[in-house]
């Protein structure tokens, strides 16, 4: 028989124990969570930043999320870019591990390889074709590699030539692949170059400026359904739109905190509706647009008060019209992908 002084003690320090746990910030639970019950609700309102992997809605409200941070399967410790097979398998690179990870849908690990055996570097963005070859953007190295879903080494294709080299890929940043396969490349040195997917060149257009179709700093790059591309330019705080062969439609945005108006634009996904999803990273937010640039809403950011997206980079969407978003680190230090659910189809 235990005396009432005692027992009340230990409920005392217990209570203790949990509270510094949780003003630390070191997780207290792990796995996969949903909001399929009350109680389940609950645990991740007040849990949410144990988990790596957050879920919303299309509202931007938080649902559910899974993983941690560290070196194992299923973690992450820079997360950075991501892509959604026609499976709806989710690839996401690691710049710290150097490495890419393949989940399913629901966030069940697969597998992972490293990046070699080429080398490393800074790792961008990644896409994934139809016949579920990987190809990732290394930065760094001024070149594209391309795996195989399992992750074996395929090969790799740019350099850091002279300006006619039309193999010349200067710190390489986004990645999409066409209706045909082909695979466009930007660089930082404001060119998108087209490549067949086992790396002959095509075409290329683009220049380094302000004026228009013109970049001072390319990111990341999305196709709609017709084709037309959207790039991403990081400097100029804009979104260039263009046809499928290259010419100049038409930019929007402007640097600032407003709607429509960005900071260190980053990540770009477009689905099956031609609307479109830009990471505004500085503003710690994803912001929606129609294909004309007309703004329709902030999706998600940082004055949610769950699943707050505080380092959004990488975006993708799957054929259900879920949408991914890479944020490398919370507000609570922990690194993530985040999903969230739209309606409509992806379009590669």
């Amino acid at each position: 028989m235990f005396n009432n002084h005692h027992t009340n003690s230990i409920g005392i320090l217990f209570l203790i124990g949990i509270a510094t746990l949780i003003f630390i910030g070191l997780p207290i639970s792990s796995g996969v969570t949903t909001n399929d019950t009350s109680t389940q609700n609950a645990t991740n309102s007040s849990n949410q930043s144990n988990f790596a992997v957050l879920k919303f809605d299309n509202n931007g409200k938080f649902l559910t999320g899974w993983g941690s941070e560290g070196s194992g399967d299923g973690q992450f410790i820079h997360p950075h870019g991501i892509s959604v097979d026609d499976l709806d398998n989710v690839y996401v690179t690691d710049q710290s591990r150097c490495s890419v990870q393949k989940f399913t849908k629901e966030g069940k690990f697969i597998t992972s390889w490293p990046l070699e055996p080429a080398g490393c570097g800074t790792v961008e963005s990644l896409d994934v074709d139809s016949s579920g070859n990987v190809y990732v953007a290394m930065h760094h190295y001024n070149s594209t590699y391309k795996f195989a879903d399992n992750g074996e080494f395929i090969k790799s294709w740019g350099s850091n030539g002279s300006e006619s080299d039309d193999n010349r890929l200067v710190h390489p940043w986004g990645i999409a692949i066409d209706s045909s396969g082909n695979l466009l490349i930007t660089s930082q040195e404001g060119i998108i170059k087209k490549f067949t997917n086992d790396g002959k060149f095509i075409a290329k257009w683009g220049s380094r400026g302000s004026g228009e179709g013109q970049f001072l700093h390319l990111h990341d790059i999305g196709l709609d359904s017709h084709g037309n591309m959207y790039v991403v330019d990081h400097y100029n705080s804009k979104i260039n739109k263009f046809t499928k062969d290259g010419e100049f439609i038409k930019s929007w945005g402007s640097k600032g905190r407003g709607e429509g108006q960005f900071r260190t634009p980053y990540g770009i996904a477009i689905d099956s509706t031609d609307k479109i999803y830009l990471v505004d990273h500085d503003n710690h937010r994803v912001q929606q647009f129609d294909s004309e640039g007309n703004f329709i809403k902030i999706w998600a950011s940082d004055k949610s008060e769950e699943g707050r997206t505080m380092d959004p980079h990488g975006i993708d969407i799957d054929s259900s019209g879920n949408l991914y978003v890479v944020d490398s680190l919370n507000a609570h230090d922990k690194r993530a992908i985040q999903k969230s659910m739209e309606q409509g189809a992806m379009v590669h």
